[in-house]
């Protein structure tokens, strides 16, 4: 009698009270999972980060959810965390970039140049975006050595 009890009630501990019921991400590209309490209606949003930093609610959910919400903040993890909202020429032909911070909503203006001098800042940024800051970067450094030869020739002729 005491093991089919006990059998039971594993059964029941080990069965998930959680389940995803959908996935959004929200305007600054967070995850946002929705949750339903299973045999209910209600349901909660929350982020994949918080489900699985506690040990306590992760084990209520099944082990398929629980790779997806693995994946979620994976993914998360290793997404840039600057991306080029808008670039422009600013009087001096420098390329100016408008610049959004993943996490926040803060925009902020940087020259390609800013960036570029430490190689762990193009590393926050996705493939596409850190080829146009270096493509920007060695167009003005062109821009700089032709000014330098123009100015040197100009020099010698003198």
């Amino acid at each position: 009698m005491f093991i089919k009890f006990k059998k039971m009630l594993t059964k029941i501990l080990n069965h998930p009270a959680y389940k995803v019921h959908s996935i959004d991400q929200d305007e600054n590209d967070n995850y946002i999972v929705k949750i339903q309490i299973i045999r209910k209606s209600l349901c909660f949003d929350t982020t994949p980060e918080k489900i699985l930093s506690s040990d306590r609610i992760t084990n209520k959910f099944s082990p398929t959810d629980i790779r997806t919400l693995t994946y979620l903040g994976y993914l998360d993890i290793n997404s840039p965390k600057y991306k080029i909202m808008a670039q422009k020429l600013a009087e001096n032909d420098q390329l100016v970039l408008l610049l959004r911070e993943k996490k926040k909503n803060k925009l902020e203006t940087k020259l390609p140049s800013e960036i570029s001098i430490n190689k762990e800042n193009i590393k926050n940024f996705d493939s596409n975006d850190a080829h146009l800051i270096g493509y920007a970067q060695a167009m003005e450094d062109l821009a700089k050595e032709k000014k330098l030869k123009l100015s040197a020739k100009n020099k010698l002729d003198y």
